[in-house]
């Protein structure tokens, strides 16, 4: 995954893995000043941590029906604001229909943005090209 981000061209800094103190931080990466993490599954939306969405954005492995598996990067608002892209509202479970659009669904008491992977590392490299 972070050799995909650095061969795509995002500006990002993350933990060594190597390091046990840094693998054990509550988040793997930042990029734009956002605090991340990249998760196999949606399974840590099922402890209570999950559902308040601690991190801005979750990189997660979606398994759609048949195994077909698919990237989408789970945002709080403030960094896809950042970014700035247009959403459908759907739910967790209607999800996988509504990719490749960027969609907004509750999560708990909690709001989220859940973009396919390709159309976030677009909108992160045309924000990072931007000059402040």
């Amino acid at each position: 995954m972070l050799r995909d981000l650095e061969q795509s061209g995002i500006e990002f800094s993350a933990h060594s893995l190597v390091n046990r103190e840094e693998r054990l931080s509550r988040h793997d990466l930042e990029v734009l000043g956002f605090r991340g993490d990249i998760k196999r599954s949606l399974a840590f939306l099922q402890t209570a941590r999950g559902w308040r969405l601690p991190l801005s954005f979750y990189i997660v492995r979606l398994t759609q029906a048949g195994d077909e598996r698919t990237l989408v990067v789970m945002m709080r608002q403030p960094m896809w604001n950042e970014i700035d892209g247009d959403t459908i509202l759907t739910t967790l479970e209607g999800l996988t229909k509504g990719l490749p659009a960027a969609a907004r669904i509750r999560i708990g008491d909690a709001e989220a943005i859940v973009a396919d992977y390709e159309l976030w590392k677009r909108l992160v490299r045309r924000r990072q090209a931007k000059v402040p």
